[in-house]
């Protein structure tokens, strides 16, 4: 049991060589410490979640109606992908622990593509380029994978999720796995 299984595998590596003096209850006693630490991290790691999904709804019950319904701004990190996949922000911005602000974008539900994107002419771009390109005076990083923005000011973040929304606009990608003679002849006259 347990092939292809990396904790299995882990757990595996305990057992003595065939060749080793000792017994196998030594390092079983050893295998069993080493799982119950990466249980109780994985425990904990769940509970962490927990505690984010609360604190965000605190956040979400708490926000200004007046502000954009796009965008949320938290008051410190809170890891918040998975819970606000279900919801219409777009953007989060959060202070950084370097200074300034992070924007990220959030995912759609169910899906690797984000609900709004950075644009195309900001990835891979930093500094005085970025700052020029954006318009923004304190923009200081975009990630060429389009994951994650930083900027200077707080005003900035919430102008730079202001002009992706305004830019964005989502395109319909047909995927044709074969077999479909009308799909085949709509690929064909493109």
């Amino acid at each position: 049991t347990g092939e292809k299984n990396e904790l299995a595998s882990l757990i595996g590596s305990f057992n003595p060589s065939w060749d080793e003096d000792g017994g196998t209850d030594e390092a079983f006693f050893r295998a069993v410490s080493v799982a119950g630490m990466i249980l109780d991290n994985k425990f904990a790691r769940y509970l962490g979640n927990e505690r984010a999904d609360k604190r965000i709804e605190e956040i979400l019950e708490t926000q200004n109606p007046e502000a954009d319904s796009r965008i949320l701004v938290l008051p410190e990190f809170i890891p918040c992908q998975k819970r606000l996949s279900e919801t219409d922000i777009a953007f989060v911005i959060f202070p950084s622990n370097r200074g300034g602000y992070c924007i990220q974008p959030q995912k759609k539900e169910y899906s690797l593509n984000y609900k709004c994107s950075f644009p195309s002419s900001w990835l891979g771009l930093e500094g005085a380029e970025l700052a020029s390109v954006t318009g923004l005076e304190s923009a200081i990083f975009c990630h060429k994978g389009g994951f994650l923005m930083t900027c200077g000011t707080l005003e900035d973040s919430i102008l730079a999720c202001r002009s992706s929304l305004a830019a964005f606009h989502e395109e319909a990608v047909i995927v044709s796995l074969g077999g479909n003679e009308e799909t085949e002849d709509r690929k064909s006259t493109r």
